[in-house]
């Protein structure tokens, strides 16, 4: 499975980063389909690049890390 491109693909459906996003990106790291450290890097991408309030940002991460 090529998680580079199934990302690419959630991010081009997504259109606009959204609240929803960042659960998928919880979600899975919880299925494990992705390890903690991409998840994070990821999410800093979104935080840079995604039109999300810094709260949203900081529960993922908190998440996240768990």
């Amino acid at each position: 499975m090529n998680l580079h491109k199934i990302w690419g693909g959630l991010c081009s459906l997504a259109k606009n980063s959204t609240p929803t996003t960042a659960g998928i990106l919880i979600r899975s790291t919880e299925k494990g389909l992705l390890e903690g450290p991409d998840a994070i890097g990821k999410l800093a991408l979104l935080a840079k690049c995604g039109r999300y309030k810094h709260s949203i940002i900081e529960d993922a991460s908190l998440r996240l890390e768990g």
